[in-house]
């Protein structure tokens, strides 16, 4: 089973970033478990190009105002893995810049 880490340092405070992560919306479905207090959502996800893809992410405390995000990706088959983690890539960038985004219009508020 490949398994992809990214690890995503992001200048806002933890509590934003636990509260933009945990709110799953229309995914709920696919929600394994949401704990508050690890601040940790795990997810699987069915598609046709993996067979098993499973993922959490976990929000951890900086000191100063950052969070460090973690994010775990498994899956099969092994083959899939360069697409996955292409798309990993791509998602690490869009939410570290969605939740400095947020957080800089908080602080400008």
């Amino acid at each position: 089973m490949a398994t992809i880490y990214r690890e995503i340092l992001v200048n806002a405070r933890p509590a934003l970033v636990w509260d933009a992560i945990k709110d799953v919306g229309a995914v709920h479905k696919r929600i394994v478990s949401i704990d508050d207090d690890l601040r940790r959502v795990v997810y699987a996800l069915v598609g046709d190009k993996v067979t098993h893809h499973s993922a959490s992410f976990q929000v951890l405390d900086v000191p100063g105002v950052q969070t460090r995000l973690l994010w775990f990706t498994d899956l099969l088959p092994d083959e899939a893995s360069p697409m996955i983690e292409q798309m990993v890539e791509r998602g690490s960038e869009a939410i570290r810049e969605t939740l400095e985004a947020t957080a800089t219009a908080d602080r400008s508020a």
